[in-house]
C-alpha cells in the first residue's frame, strides 16, 4: 500500500510540476506582447500576464487531459466524470482500480503536450519579436524625419590625419608624472581665497612640470577633433570603438589648473589666464568628439576651467578675465554636449541590436561586462544578468527601452527645461516592459542636470568679471545687477538658467555674495554644496 500511496502521490505532483512548466513558458510570450501596449503602470501589466498564464496554462492541462494521462501513465485506470455548477459543466479525473506497470504511451502524451506549450509560447515570442522588427522599421524612419541618427555611419568624417590630436597627446602624455599629481592635495580650489599654505602645495606639485607645459603642442589650436573613429565600422561592430581612458587627461587638467592658481596667487595673472585657456582648449578637443563619455569628460574639464577663474578673481580682487575668455565662456553657453552625447548613445545602440541581437539570444555575446581582476568559477552575478538579458531580448523588453529612449530625445530631451533637468527621463516608466532593462543605460536625466550646472557657473563667472569691471570704473560694486547691463555684460547673461530671473546678489561690505536658486531652488547645486560666489573684501595672505 505504501508504494501504491507513493506512486499515485508522485503522479499528483509531477501533474503539478507540468502545469508550473506551462505558467513559465507561457509568461515570457505574453509579456513579450504586452511591451507594444503604452501602460502606464507596471501593475496592470503583471498581474494581466499571470492571470492570462494561469487561465491558458489550465486551459492546456485540462484539454490535454494531462492528470489523466499521467494516472495512466503510472498505470492507474482513469475516467473522467462531469462536474455541473449550474450553467457551468467542468469534467475531472478520478483514479479508479489498482494501479499496473508504466504507460510508456501516456507518458509521450504528456510529452508532446509540453511540447505543444512550448512551440505556442515559441509562436508567441516570434510573433513578439517580428513586430518589434516592423516597428524598428518604422522606428528608424520617424527618428530620421526627427533629425535624430540611428546609425553610427551617419557621424562618418572626411577629415585628414593632422586634424586629431590623440595621437600627439597620448605621446606627451607618457611623460606626465600621474603619480605625482594623483597625490596631490585635491581640495576644492574654487569659491575661496588661497593662503600661503594652498599656495605651497600647489607650488610643490607643478614644480618641474613648466617645461612638460610649454612643450604640449596638442592644445595649441591647430587641431580641431580628438580622435580619429571609422563611423561606418562601428556601426558594424559597437563594440571596436576603444574605451577612453580619461583618467590622464584629468591629471593634465589639474595641473594646468593649480599651474593658473599659482601665477594668480603670485599676481602674474597672464600666464593663469593663458593657462586657463589650454584647459579650454583641451576640453575644445573633447567637446568636438561624438561619444557621450567623452564629452562628459570635457564638462568636467571645463568645470575646473571655470572654477580656477572664480578663483583666481577672489584671490584679486579687480582683475577681470580678459575678453577673450570671456568671449569663450559665453559661446559655450550655445553648445549642448549632452543632447549630442545622447544622440549618439542612441546611435550606437541601435547598431548594438541590429549587429548583436543573435549573438546575445544565445549567449555567444555579451551585454554585460563587469571589470574584475580575479576569477570567478562559480556562477556569478554577470552571469545571472546576461542570462537575464537574453530572456529579455526574446522578450523585446530592450528593444522597448530603445524605442522609449528615441521618443524622449525627439520630444523632450531636445528641451532642457528646468523641470527635465531635474528629474530623470524614465522616473516615470513603468517596471515592466521599460525599466527592467534599465541596468545598461544611464540617468540622461542627471547628465543634463550637470550640464545645467555648469553652465551656471559659467555664468557666475562672467558675472563676477563684469562686477570686477565695474569696480574699477566705479570705485564700488553696483546696487543691482541690473547696472552690469549693456556696458559691461549682456543682458541674457545675468539671468539664472534655473530660476530665468537675474542672479541673487546682495552687496556688503565692500565685496558681494552672488548665488544661483540652484536645481531645487534652495540656493544648492545637485551634490547639496551652496551655489554661490561670494567675494570679500579682505586681502589674501601671502
Amino acid at each position: 500500500m505504501q508504494y501504491i500511496f507513493s506512486r499515485a502521490i508522485l503522479a499528483d505532483l509531477l501533474c503539478f510540476l507540468v502545469w508550473l512548466a506551462y505558467l513559465a513558458i507561457l509568461q515570457p510570450g505574453i509579456l513579450a506582447l504586452s511591451t507594444f501596449h503604452p501602460f502606464h503602470s507596471t501593475t496592470p501589466v503583471l498581474t494581466g500576464a499571470a492571470l492570462l498564464s494561469v487561465a491558458m496554462s489550465f486551459a492546456l492541462a485540462w484539454h490535454t487531459g494531462l492528470r489523466r494521462r499521467l494516472l495512466t501513465a503510472f498505470g492507474y485506470a482513469a475516467e473522467e466524470a462531469e462536474l455541473s455548477f449550474g450553467p457551468l459543466r467542468l469534467k475531472r479525473c478520478r483514479r479508479v482500480g489498482q494501479p499496473g506497470g508504466l504507460n510508456a504511451k501516456s507518458l509521450a502524451g504528456v510529452l508532446l503536450a509540453g511540447i505543444a506549450a512550448a512551440g505556442l509560447s515559441a509562436g508567441m515570442i516570434g510573433l513578439t519579436h517580428w513586430g518589434w522588427h516592423v516597428r524598428f522599421d518604422k522606428l528608424g524612419r520617424s527618428a530620421s524625419e526627427a533629425g535624430l541618427p540611428v546609425t553610427l555611419a551617419g557621424f562618418s568624417e572626411t577629415l585628414p590625419p593632422d586634424a586629431y590630436a590623440f595621437a600627439v597627446l597620448e605621446s606627451e602624455l607618457e611623460s606626465l608624472n600621474g603619480d605625482l599629481l594623483m597625490s596631490a592635495p585635491q581640495q576644492r580650489t574654487a569659491l575661496r581665497k588661497w593662503d600661503r599654505a594652498m599656495y605651497a602645495k600647489s607650488l610643490e606639485t607643478v614644480s618641474g612640470h613648466e617645461d612638460f607645459i610649454a612643450g604640449l603642442t596638442a592644445i595649441n589650436g591647430r587641431f580641431c577633433r580628438f580622435r580619429p573613429i571609422d563611423y561606418s565600422a562601428a556601426s558594424r561592430d559597437p563594440d571596436a570603438i576603444p574605451d577612453f581612458a580619461s583618467e590622464k587627461y584629468f591629471q593634465l587638467a589639474r595641473l594646468l589648473r593649480l599651474q593658473a592658481l599659482t601665477s594668480a596667487y603670485r599676481g602674474d595673472f597672464g600666464s593663469a589666464w593663458a593657462k586657463l585657456e589650454k584647459l579650454l582648449d583641451l576640453a575644445g578637443l573633447l567637446a568636438a568628439d561624438r561619444a557621450l563619455e567623452v564629452k562628459l569628460a570635457a564638462l568636467s574639464l571645463r568645470g575646473q576651467a571655470v572654477e580656477a577663474a572664480i578663483t583666481a578673481m577672489f584671490n584679486a580682487p579687480g582683475q577681470p578675465v580678459p575678453d577673450r575668455l570671456a568671449g569663450r565662456l559665453k559661446a559655450i553657453q550655445a553648445e549642448r554636449l549632452v543632447r549630442d552625447g545622447v544622440r549618439y548613445e542612441l546611435a550606437r545602440r541601435l547598431d548594438f541590436r541590429r549587429a548583436y541581437e543573435l549573438p546575445v539570444i544565445t549567449g555567444r555575446k555579451k551585454m554585460v561586462k563587469f571589470h574584475r581582476h580575479e576569477a570567478e568559477p562559480h556562477f556569478s552575478e554577470e552571469d545571472l544578468l546576461n542570462l537575464g538579458a537574453r530572456l529579455l531580448t526574446l522578450a523585446g523588453a530592450f528593444d522597448a527601452g530603445y524605442y522609449k529612449l528615441a521618443s524622449y530625445l525627439a520630444n523632450e530631451g531636445q528641451d532642457e527645461t528646468r523641470a527635465a533637468s531635474r528629474v530623470s527621463y524614465c522616473e516615470s516608466w513603468p517596471v515592466w516592459p521599460y525599466r527592467i532593462a534599465q541596468f545598461e543605460w544611464p540617468q540622461y536625466g542627471g547628465f543634463y542636470l550637470k550640464e545645467r550646472e555648469f553652465k551656471a557657473w559659467a555664468r557666475l563667472a562672467l558675472v563676477a568679471s563684469a562686477l570686477e569691471r565695474y569696480r574699477l570704473s566705479s570705485g564700488t560694486y553696483p546696487a543691482s545687477l541690473g547696472a552690469l547691463s549693456p556696458r559691461y555684460l549682456e543682458a541674457e547673461y545675468l539671468s539664472d538658467p534655473f530660476s530665468n530671473w537675474d542672479f541673487n546678489y546682495a552687496p556688503a561690505g565692500g565685496g558681494y555674495a552672488l548665488c544661483s536658486a540652484g536645481p531645487s531652488g534652495d540656493g544648492k547645486n545637485s551634490d547639496g554644496q551652496h551655489f554661490c560666489a561670494t567675494q570679500s573684501s579682505s586681502p589674501k595672505h601671502r
